[in-house]
């Protein structure tokens, strides 16, 4: 681990990831990050404009830093503050891996922005093709699972009647 993180505690650690996260670009020293995730750094503190770490890298692309936030513990469901998730990022981007683990610990599909577009209909408006059948198969599988919840997913007996 870096020196200078050796010595913080898990709140200074986390304000120190979030600084270089903030500053993104190729400023972002990855394995400084990735030595502060696993150091104990908080995975899900917000910082001073309440983004937590996750939508940092999600924001610029650091695929092997969300990765390590997620299996580390960071809300699958977390946003950026003003209502875009995680999973609305990732799915922009197309950046299925990190799509796939998001909804592999919950991320909600059919969560809504504040202008009502889900996660598939931002992997929609760019074209991000993986994504979408990802998305779209996520949404069946979380619609039988409500029914099923309902107790409305049994076969129904159909009736076939012939006039005379």
């Amino acid at each position: 681990m870096d020196e200078t993180a050796m010595g913080m505690s898990a709140e200074e650690k986390s304000q120190y990831l979030s600084r270089i996260l903030s500053k993104g670009g190729k400023s972002i020293n990855e394995s400084l990050c990735l030595d502060l995730i696993e150091g104990g750094a908080d995975v899900n503190a917000r910082d001073g404009i309440d983004m937590p770490p996750l939508m940092w890298a999600l924001m610029y692309g650091r695929t092997r830093i969300c990765l390590a936030l997620i299996n580390k513990g960071a809300d699958a469901n977390t946003d950026n503050g003003l209502g875009d998730t995680a999973l609305m990022w990732a799915a922009w981007q197309g950046n299925v891996e990190v799509c796939k683990v998001l909804l592999e610990k919950g991320a909600d599909v059919s969560v809504q922005d504040r202008g009502g577009r889900t996660p598939l209909m931002w992997a929609e408006e760019y074209r991000q093709d993986a994504v979408i059948q990802m998305l779209q198969e996520a949404l069946v599988r979380k619609t039988f699972s409500d029914a099923g919840a309902r107790g409305t997913t049994r076969p129904r007996k159909i009736y076939r009647f012939t006039l005379q």
